[in-house]
């Protein structure tokens, strides 16, 4: 039974569904490393520790709320849409300002959340999530750790522009070419078969 049903999560079309399956994954994966030991934990800066725990638990609790309410109403809904985008990037740059240095290579998942929103939502989406991202890191500059680390934020919102840009770019090209070769088989039946 649990596989039919871990089947019928993965096989919908529902890309908010998947949306918030991805959200519930990424939130998982920062709370477990906020738990790990070492140097790849998710540790807070300044003693911080209570806050970003709790900040971490919060975004899994929308997260689960989200992913419920899809599942109970799964027809696609703008609102709710714009609600999981400023949860990702609300939570994200959360961890980041609370987690200071810790936090550093989890930046790039402001990423996983931009091209995910683009690729579901559209381009719309991708660079509107592209816009509150980069804006949102401005927070994060001003954490402690963050405010030494000029280059490490310079580099970080250069991806954030480029690399979304640069997909959406690709997805009009191959958008485009998926058009141009469905006329031309729609004019030339025979291009299918060889020219035979």
């Amino acid at each position: 039974m649990s596989e039919t049903m871990f089947h019928k999560y993965l096989d919908r079309s529902n890309s908010e569904q998947s949306q918030a399956i991805f959200r519930l994954v990424l939130v998982g994966f920062l709370l477990a490393f906020a738990w790990l030991p070492g140097d790849l934990r998710l540790a807070s800066s300044d003693g911080h520790a209570g806050v970003l725990l709790a900040g971490l638990a919060t975004w899994l609790t929308l997260s689960i709320l989200i992913f419920a309410v899809t599942t109970i109403w799964p027809a696609p809904n703008n609102v709710r849409r714009i609600i999981g985008m400023l949860a990702d990037i609300g939570g994200i740059t959360f961890a980041l300002y609370f987690a200071g240095q810790s936090g550093a290579p989890y930046a790039g998942f402001y990423l996983f959340f931009i091209v995910g929103d683009g690729l579901r939502y559209g381009r719309g989406s991708l660079f509107a999530s592209q816009i509150l991202s980069a804006l949102a890191f401005q927070i994060v500059a001003f954490a402690p750790w963050w405010r030494d680390e000029r280059a490490v934020i310079f580099g970080w919102i250069i991806v954030m522009i480029l690399l979304p840009s640069i997909i959406s770019s690709l997805g009009v090209r191959t958008s485009d070419a998926e058009h141009t070769m469905a006329k031309d088989l729609t004019a030339s039946p025979s291009a299918l078969d060889g020219g035979i």
